[in-house]
């Protein structure tokens, strides 16, 4: 069963929660919570805020969170397999190791981010802004990233067989030690870019 919530009841909400009553929740507020051990997988979270929330090692698989705030979140661990994330907050937030494979986050904003050793493959960041993002060790083969900004973006050792890079804007980031094999950098700025050789 599907119960739809829009006022912020969050102690509620966090019961039925841990029994495992299916939600479909808007505008939510969880700000600085501590939300470890909760399950999230393929709910609906659309518009809710986690602006510095404790959700590491949370299941996020298949949940719609598109135009949420997890600005400055501990996500660290977390899994967001194929989840919506469009147009979400995530800068500042700690997303280090999770899995965000085959995800959609396009126009998120994942600025100042740390995305060491996160897994991105097959996800959708299309229009992302990853400004200064930490995505060293990240894996993002066969990821969509046509028109990101990734300016000052750290890609360090990255895996990114088979990326989209088609119009993004790599100015000023770092790819020394990267796998770009079949990657495309079609229209995308290159200015002082680090560690790219054609």
């Amino acid at each position: 069963m599907i119960r739809k919530m829009k006022v912020d009841n969050t102690a509620k909400i966090l019961r039925q929660i841990e029994d495992k009553v299916k939600l479909n929740l808007i505008d939510i507020n969880f700000s600085g919570l501590d939300l470890r051990g909760y399950d999230f997988k393929g709910m609906t979270l659309a518009k809710c805020n986690f602006h510095n929330a404790s959700l590491a090692g949370v299941d996020m698989s298949g949940a719609f969170l598109a135009e949420s705030n997890l600005s400055g979140a501990k996500l660290m661990g977390t899994k967001f397999r194929n989840a919506i994330l469009n147009k979400a907050n995530m800068s500042h937030a700690d997303l280090t190791g999770a899995d965000m494979s085959g995800a959609s986050l396009q126009e998120t904003d994942l600025s100042h981010s740390n995305l060491m050793k996160a897994a991105l493959g097959n996800a959708n960041l299309k229009l992302a802004k990853l400004v200064e993002a930490n995505l060293k060790e990240a894996s993002l083969s066969m990821a969509n990233l046509q028109e990101a900004n990734l300016q000052k973006a750290d890609l360090g050792l990255a895996l990114l067989i088979g990326t989209n890079f088609i119009k993004a804007n790599l100015s000023h980031a770092n790819l020394q030690g990267a796998t770009y094999t079949r990657a495309q950098f079609n229209g995308a700025n290159l200015t002082g870019i680090k560690g790219y050789y054609i």
